[in-house]
């Protein structure tokens, strides 16, 4: 819903994927207008660092942002 709700997205693209035997990869990305200055670190983007994942967010202002978020695999 962020998409939508802050970046009027109207289309949203979602992949997750094994990256070898690693890690989880998902990776976001919509077609709203991006950001021109980074986000404040929600409650979402802190759950990921307490997970033991990192995350990548960037804004392809004016069309989109992309999220990269890896979870290390046991």
């Amino acid at each position: 819903t962020n998409s939508s709700r802050h970046g009027a997205a109207r289309r949203v693209r979602i992949d997750l994927d094994l990256d070898g035997a690693a890690y989880l990869t998902l990776n976001i990305t919509d077609d709203g207008h991006g950001f021109s200055a980074p986000p404040l670190q929600g409650m979402g983007l802190t759950g990921i660092t307490v997970t033991g994942g990192t995350w990548h967010l960037t804004s392809n202002s004016p069309r989109g942002a992309h999220l990269k978020v890896m979870w290390p695999l046991p």
